[in-house]
This record gives C-alpha cells, sequence and structure tokens, in this order.
C-alpha cells in the first residue's frame, strides 16, 4: 500500500463527512505511527530469489616431537568460497485509488480497511496501472584464504614457567566481488552493465530504462502513438499470462494477527467484504513475458527515439550518444562486469607470537595461567576502476577535461602493526571454587566489502582559462576505503567457578571491554595520476575509524544439575541454565535520521545533519539473554528440550549498513534427540521453533514493525557415519 506516510486532505471514510490524514493519525512517542489515512494507489510486488554457493576446502597438517622437550607442529588451510546471487523482481500497481486506513493498534500486523471505491485485491485484472521490473545479478562473490602456521613448544621444567610456546601464522585473502555487494543500474538505458537490468511503463506513456526516461508522455504522431499504446498494453497482457492464486490461503499470518487483514467498507459504514489473501503473479512468468512483448515492438521504440519525438531532449539527448537504440531485452539475469563498484581486495597478515605458561602459590593458593604476546602485521592491496579522463590543452595554456570511454584501473595498498599483549590467571582458592582472571588487547579487522577502491570523478566542465586540473575536478566519490583501520580494544574478564558436588557447576563472571567501535564519514586526500601529472585530491564518501572509545560490561550466570541420585532411568536426567546481562555507551547514529559528522580532510569535524530518533548500541548486542535446558542422557540416547530468548538488538541492514534496524524481543523453543546405534552410527532429529514465535524487525525506532516473519517449525533429520 502506496503513501502511508504522506498527508492527504479531504479524505471520504465513511458517513458524515470527510478526514485528513493528520485528523486520524496516531503515533507513539517515539514516533511510530500506529494508525494513518491516506488516498493512493495499489501494488502488488514479488520476487524470484536464488542463492547458490559453492565452498572446497582442504588442509594439512604435520607434528613431529624433537626431542623430550621440543615438540614443533606446522598446518596449511585452504579456503574457497563462491556466492551468486539472482533475482528477478516486480511491481505491478492498481489504477484505482481508495482511501486506505493503516491500523496498528490492535496488534503487531497492520489491518487495512479500503473506503470511497469498492476494491478487491483479489482481482488481478486491476493491477494494470504501471509495471516495474529488475532483474538482477546481486552478488557475484570470490573469497579465497591460504593460510600457514608453525608452532614450537619447549618444556621448561621445574621452575616458575613450566613451558614456552612460539610460533608464526600466515594468511592471505583474496576477495573479489564485481558488483560492489549488490546490482546498480548501469544508468544508461542503451547498454546493460553492472549485473543489473530494469524498466518500467505506466500507462501515462511514461518509459524508463536503466533508470532514464525515455517517453514522458504522448506522441503527436499517430505512428509513434500506436507503437506507445502496444506498449502500455504490455502492463494487461502481461498481467493476463501471469496470474496465481494466493499461496497462503485464509490462514496467512493468523497467528499474529487480529481479525481479517484487509476490509472493504461503503460510504454508509456498512462492511462489503473482508479477506486475508490478494492478487499474486508469478514472477519469472513476468519478466519473460513484459522482457518478450517490449522486443516484439522494439523496431517501432527504436523508430520513435531515432525520430526524436517523445524524446527527453535535456535527458537522454544529452546524456547519450546521438543514433543510440535499444538492445534486444533479456529476462536472464545479466552478466557482471568490472564497474566503479568493484572490490577487489588481497589482504596479506603475518604474525609471531610468543606464550609462557606458569605455575605458583599467592598465599598459599595454587595459582597458575599464561603470558604472552602477539605482533600482527596487515598489508592490504586493492584494485578499483575510475572513470577515463582525457586532458587537453589549449592554445592559450588552458586545461579541458573531458570524459573518455572505459574506466581506468586504479591501485590502492595499506599497512599497519599491532602488539597484543595477553595474560590470565586461575587461582584454587579450595578444592572445588576457582577463581579466573584475564586481561587482553585485541584487534578486528574491517570487512574486506569495506576495502574496495571505486572511485567516481566529476568534472567541472571546459574551461580554456589557464587553470590547474585540480581546480577543474568538482569532486571525486569514493566507495570502499583501503586504509580503513582496525578497530582495537582491551578486554578484562573475572570469573568464579564452583563445583559443590559431581553433578553441579555453579559459575558467575563478569567482563568489561573499552573499544575503538565506531566510524566517521571523512573527506581524505588521495593522489590521483591524469596524463603524467600526480594531483592531490579531496574524496568524499569515505569510512574511517573513530578516535573515540565507549565501553562494554556485562555480567553471566551459569549453574547445572545433573539428577544422577534417582532410582533407574530418572537418573538420566538433568537441567542447565544461563544468564547474561550487557550494557555498553556505544551510540550509532542513523545515517538519515541521526546526527552526521564528516571529517575534513584537515581533520576538523563538521556536522551535517541533527538527528530526529536515538542512535542503537552495538550490532547485535542484547541487554538481556537467558538460555535453559532439560535434558535426559543415559546410555545411547540423547534428548534435549530448550528455551532461548533474548532483548532486542541492532541489526543494520544488509542493503545498506548505516540505517537503524531493530529485531525485536524473542523466545523460542526447540528440541533435539539423538542416539547412538554403535560405535560408528549414530541417528538424530531436530526441531527449531515449536512454537511457530515469529520474529519481528523494526525500522529507526524499536516499535515501528515493518517486518513479520512467520515461518513456521523447521524438523530436521540425520544420519551421521564415521569410520
Amino acid at each position: 500500500f502506496n503513501g502511508g506516510r504522506r498527508n492527504d486532505t479531504s479524505l471520504n471514510i465513511g458517513p458524515g463527512g470527510t478526514v485528513t490524514t493528520l485528523d486520524t493519525l496516531v503515533a507513539t512517542p517515539d514516533g511510530a505511527i500506529l494508525r494513518s489515512i491516506t488516498d493512493n494507489t495499489i501494488e502488488v510486488a514479488g520476487g524470484n530469489f536464488e542463492r547458490e554457493e559453492t565452498y572446497t576446502g582442504f588442509g594439512a597438517n604435520v607434528a613431529y616431537d624433537v626431542n623430550e622437550r621440543l615438540s614443533v607442529s606446522a598446518d596449511y588451510g585452504y579456503s574457497n568460497t563462491e556466492r551468486n546471487e539472482s533475482n528477478q523482481e516486480f511491481r505491478i500497481q492498481s489504477n484505482i485509488s481508495p482511501v486506505i486506513e493503516f491500523d496498528r493498534t490492535n496488534g503487531t500486523v497492520p489491518q487495512y480497511n479500503l473506503f470511497d471505491e469498492v476494491f478487491d485485491v483479489n482481482d488481478h485484472s486491476l493491477f494494470v496501472d504501471r509495471l516495474r521490473v529488475r532483474i538482477d545479478n546481486d552478488v557475484e562473490r570470490d573469497n579465497t584464504i591460504h593460510s600457514l602456521r608453525f608452532d614450537a613448544n619447549y618444556d621448561l621444567g621445574d621452575g616458575l614457567f613450566k613451558n614456552l610456546k612460539a610460533g608464526v601464522r600466515w594468511a592471505e585473502q583474496s576477495y573479489f566481488d564485481p558488483t560492489g555487494g549488490s546490482g546498480v543500474d548501469s544508468g544508461d538505458p542503451f547498454n546493460v552493465t553492472n549485473g543489473r537490468f530494469s524498466f518500467e511503463i505506466e500507462d501515462n506513456f511514461d518509459f524508463t530504462v536503466n533508470d532514464q526516461e525515455i517517453f514522458e508522455t504522448d506522441s503527436d504522431d499517430p505512428v509513434a502513438l500506436a507503437v506507445q499504446e502496444q506498449l502500455i498494453g504490455i502492463i494487461g497482457s502481461t498481467n493476463e499470462a501471469c496470474r496465481t492464486a494466493f499461496p497462503e490461503g485464509d490462514s496467512f499470518l493468523s497467528s499474529v494477527r487480529e481479525g481479517d487483514l484487509i476490509t472493504n467498507i461503503d460510504d454508509d459504514g456498512t462492511i462489503l467484504s473482508s479477506t486475508n489473501s490478494f492478487a499474486t503473479f508469478d514472477a519469472q512468468c513476468i519478466a519473460e513475458t513484459s522482457t518478450n512483448a517490449i522486443n516484439g515492438i522494439l523496431d517501432g521504440l527504436n523508430a520513435i527515439i531515432l525520430s526524436g519525438d517523445g524524446i527527453l531532449d535535456d535527458d537522454i539527448g544529452d546524456d547519450f550518444p546521438e543514433g543510440s537504440v535499444l538492445a534486444a531485452f533479456s529476462s536472464g539475469i545479466p552478466q557482471t562486469q568490472n564497474g566503479l563498484n568493484t572490490i577487489d581486495v588481497t589482504e596479506t597478515t603475518t604474525a609471531f607470537y610468543l606464550q609462557a605458561d606458569y605455575e605458583s602459590e599467592f598465599a598459599d593458593i595454587p595459582l597458575s595461567g599464561h603470558i604472552g604476546a602477539r605482533i600482527v602485521r596487515t598489508e592490504v592491496d586493492a584494485v578499483g576502476f575510475r572513470s577515463a579522463i582525457n586532458v587537453s590543452t589549449s592554445d592559450n595554456g588552458g586545461v579541458t577535461l573531458g570524459f573518455a570511454p572505459g574506466l581506468e584501473t586504479v591501485t590502492a595498498s595499506n599497512e599497519y602493526t599491532r602488539v597484543l599483549p595477553s595474560a590470565t590467571a586461575v587461582l584454587e582458592v579450595a578444592e572445588d571454587k576457582l577463581l579466573r582472571l584475564g586481561a587482553f588487547r585485541a584487534m578486528s579487522r574491517a570487512d574486506p566489502a569495506d576495502l574496495g577502491f571505486g572511485r567516481d570523478i566529476d568534472v567541472g566542465g571546459d574551461d580554456d582559462d589557464p587553470v590547474s586540473i585540480q581546480a577543474l575536478l568538482s569532486g571525486i566519490g569514493g566507495s570502499g576505503n583501503p586504509e580503513l583501520d582496525p578497530l582495537m580494544s582491551w578486554n578484562f574478564d573475572a570469573g568464579f567457578e564452583w563445583y559443590p558436588n559431581e553433578d553441579s557447576i555453579f559459575a558467575i563472571g563478569t567482563y568489561f571491554k573499552q573499544f575503538q567501535g565506531g566510524f566517521n564519514n571523512v573527506v581524505q586526500n588521495e593522489t590521483f595520476t591524469f596524463n603524467g601529472e600526480d594531483v592531490v585530491v579531496p574524496v568524499s564518501g569515505l569510512q574511517q575509524v573513530s578516535d573515540d572509545t565507549s565501553n562494554l560490561w556485562g555480567l553471566e550466570l551459569t549453574a547445572t544439575h545433573r539428577f544422577s541420585y534417582l532410582p533407574g532411568l530418572l537418573s538420566g536426567l538433568g537441567a542447565k541454565i544461563s544468564y547474561n546481562y550487557a550494557e555498553s555507551d556505544f551510540e550509532f547514529e542513523d545515517s538519515r535520521y541521526g546526527d552526521i559528522f564528516v571529517e575534513q580532510a584537515d581533520g576538523s569535524i563538521v556536522q551535517t545533519n541533527q538527528g530526529i530518533i536515538d542512535p542503537a548500541n552495538l550490532p547485535g548486542l542484547s541487554e538481556n539473554v537467558l538460555s535453559a535446558q532439560a535434558y535426559y542422557q543415559i546410555g545411547g540416547l540423547d534428548m534435549q528440550v530448550n528455551y532461548k530468548y533474548r532483548d532486542n538488538y541492532f541489526q543494520p541492514f544488509t542493503s545498506d549498513g548505516t540505517r537503524i534496524r531493530y529485531v525485536n524481543d524473542v523466545g523460542v523453543w526447540e528440541a533435539r534427540a539423538s542416539y547412538k546405534i554403535t560405535d560408528n552410527f549414530r541417528i538424530s532429529a531436530e526441531a527449531i521453533n515449536l512454537f511457530s514465535t515469529p520474529r519481528e524487525d523494526s525500522g529507526f525506532v524499536l516499535d515501528d514493525v515493518y517486518l513479520v516473519n512467520d515461518y513456521g517449525p523447521r524438523i530436521f533429520f540425520g544420519l551421521r557415519g564415521r569410520f
């Protein structure tokens, strides 16, 4: 339902008069809309999504005892992951605009009341106003890792330090993604590139290809008008060819809604009908039918384009070469090509470590642990692409910049070294009680997907005055930053364990972390070569690790008990419960509605946006997490029933990791059972989400639910053999 967040006036919603959207608006204190009324169209959207992933991995290791005190080991590992994601999507819109009431005041899933015009959402024939098709090769990713490890362990004998460990680690990770994480329209209707192709037909003669509008209005020429009428007719013919029955039935979302989803109400308030379904269409059929139909009138479309009749001269005519024509459309997934968003990164890490294990006493209390340090060096090499630029000079020495066909390859490198110390201590305060202490420094590297080096150049146009190349560059935008630093943290933890008997454990632990957990939007100076001349230019749209630090602290409790003292078969019963509380002062600002600061090339900070919503916390951090388990283990039989609960947590959108999304509170039940038939064979069964608990996602603020997934329980059976 379109237009849910705009204001309309003079809306007819029943007997006695009209209202505006604002008259009936109901919102939470945080701004989430619970009830709204609008006058707009209705559309059906669908898709055919496919993901294919192939993983190949192998390794080899060897160990050797040099003598009684010295032992060495080494191994090699190889890992390759190839992932491809493709998608055929469509949106088809109604030609009727009823008054629509959105109402979420009585439950999680909204109910819709339709006024003013009788609109049967199950009637396929009503969706003939606008058709949009998008065919994507969203992801074509190849990730390869080679790794080597060598370790040595030397027994020091008696004394404070018992043994000395040393080793080296080496790894090379190659990450390649020509789409840059998502397909992007080329912006060129006459050339399909970048792994995404899209078009849109409207019944007002608008026709858009790859986000470029070709026709805006109908033509006065009878021949052109006839072709445009054929184009509009494709909406209806595709609609008729690709209709499907609603797949869910009347029980759709029945476990999470109150009443029917959609109700038609007459002007006098009479309920005309209600339903829990709507018209649906086959996405692949729509892609194939519409593209074939457009190809059938392609000669006529190109004749109009070549004649200039109906072309937007200020847009298509200026941006593309004269004589450009549309090539045949295809419903197949387009092949990807290297572009400005391509990510081609090689990350090489080399690490050395030294660790000593010790045993002693502290105030007659046995004490053991280790102390050591790791030195890690990281090298990043990124290959990217930028717009090709021609540089020429006029007779008076002036400089002219212009775009050349194709792209130019650019490279960037970065390296850094970090020292990571660590120490642990275990005090045996009694035979059944242990106190554990630990401190260490940790490093988190950026995702390789964030280390790309695509650069989009804008030029200021021609200028015959004797100015520099730098002066003619309007700006350079970046996608990815190879110079992105790692996130560093100091970590401290303390725990107490009590073993009152052979069947019971009680543990309590606390932890504290101080970390760099944020990123700043930055403008960064980079050097580019134009016509053999190096030019330093500020690049915008990049991110860099913030120097600000945040804190995280938490408390965890664990208790487990086995009822081995019960008679007979009851002795296999047991239970376990774990609880974790965590809190952090980290703040993640939304890129649309939060505070936005940009660090300039000179290091100064400029605020560009004043936020209107609260920041989120650490991604994935829930304040309260609870896990409870009842189990039964006897002989070869192992059975478990688990309950898992966690508070809401922040999870960035996958398509735009700068926006706030919350996964709401959820508690789920699971069950598992396995039986060991022999020493070599085991059968198992597992049931996840036993009671079909839905997942709810909220956008921007916690109570603005925008997505509910209710997929029911999932059951798995397995047989494992080991030889």
